[in-house]
């Protein structure tokens, strides 16, 4: 929606860019997460204390072996580098966010610190990827407030 509104409204390429840019990161790294949840199968904490079993069930069709990568996690830091590319100065920000998003996913018990570890790292490396991609076009230039 952000891109339609810079890019046919305001007419503005660069905020255009970037929100295209920022939707990417956290489409790309979501589907990601999709895929490997179904994959690895791994067995959310509860399941550990409710029926005392861990580990991986290859391509379960459950919601709660969809554990491992966290997409909380994955979405969080997709925004937070998608974010911290286009606004440096705030960075810290962002990743302050994410951060406190993956230690939720581990303190309300949804998921192990290994999941979110897996989830930072998918989302920056998508984001990464997307940006270092030749499609980016907003790359070096900045956000006039």
């Amino acid at each position: 929606l952000l891109w339609l509104v810079w890019k046919f409204y305001k007419k503005n390429a660069l905020r255009a860019s970037q929100a295209a840019f920022l939707f990417l990161s956290v489409a790309f790294s979501g589907i990601g997460v999709n895929i490997l949840k179904v994959i690895f199968g791994k067995a959310r904490p509860k399941l550990l204390y409710d029926e005392n079993f861990f580990g991986f069930t290859w391509f379960a069709d459950t919601y709660n072996y969809f554990s491992f990568p966290s997409g909380h996690t994955t979405t969080a830091f997709a925004v937070a580098t998608a974010l911290s590319l286009m606004l440096p100065r705030y960075g810290i920000f962002f990743y302050m966010y994410a951060v406190l998003m993956a230690l939720s996913r581990v303190l309300s018990w949804w998921h192990y610190p290994s999941d979110v570890i897996a989830g930072l790292l998918l989302g920056t490396i998508v984001t990464l990827i997307l940006y270092n991609s030749k499609k980016i076009s907003f790359k070096g230039q900045t956000n006039a407030p």
